[in-house]
C-alpha cells in the first residue's frame, strides 16, 4: 500500500461530498484508502458556519459535513491557525496582486496550513479563488522565499482517482 498520503480538503469539498448520490460509501472509501485526512480549524470553522437554523435541509447539511469531517480528520491531524501559518498567509497576500485578496484570507491560511504540515495535496473545486494562476503565483513565490514545499492542488474528480 506504500506510504500514506496527506490530503486536506477544502470546505468546499465537503459539500460535494454531501451532495453525492450515496456520501456514506464515498467518506468510507476515503477512510479506508491510503490517504490521511488533515483537518484545518479554518475549515472546520467554515463548515459549523453553514446555518444550522435556516430550513431542514441546511440543518442536515451542517450536520452530514461535520460528521464527515469528524469521521476524515482524525485529533492529531485537525491544525490549529498559530502565528507561523498566520504569517506565511501574509506572505501569500503580499504576494497576491488583485486588490480584494481580503476574500482569500480563509483561503490562504487554509493553503498556509497546508503548507507548514507538509500536507502534499489540497483538494478543492474552488478555481476561481483558492486554485486561480494568480493565487497559485503568491503560493510558489512565498513558499519558495522560505523554503517551504507548496502543496499540489487537486479536484474532487481527482481525489476520487487517487481513493481508488
Amino acid at each position: 500500500m506504500g506510504e500514506p498520503i496527506r490530503v486536506m480538503l477544502d470546505t468546499n469539498i465537503y459539500g460535494l461530498i454531501a451532495n453525492e448520490a450515496d456520501p456514506e460509501t464515498l467518506v468510507e472509501a476515503i477512510a479506508n484508502s491510503n490517504v490521511l485526512v488533515c483537518g484545518s480549524k479554518v475549515v472546520r470553522n467554515e463548515l459549523r458556519k453553514i446555518p444550522n437554523l435556516k430550513n431542514e435541509k441546511a440543518r442536515k447539511l451542517r450536520s452530514d459535513v461535520l460528521k464527515y469531517y469528524n469521521v476524515l480528520v482524525k485529533g492529531k491531524r485537525d491544525y490549529q491557525v498559530n502565528r507561523l501559518i498566520q504569517e506565511l498567509a501574509e506572505e501569500y497576500r503580499k504576494s497576491y496582486a488583485k486588490s480584494g485578496s481580503e476574500g482569500l484570507k480563509n483561503d490562504f491560511l487554509i493553503v498556509a496550513t497546508a503548507s507548514i504540515h507538509q500536507v502534499k495535496i489540497v483538494c478543492s473545486d474552488d478555481e476561481k479563488t483558492m486554485k486561480s494562476a494568480e493565487a497559485r503565483k503568491s503560493y510558489s513565490e512565498a513558499n519558495s522565499k522560505f523554503e517551504i514545499p507548496k502543496p499540489e492542488f487537486i479536484s474532487l474528480k481527482e481525489f476520487k482517482q487517487l481513493i481508488r
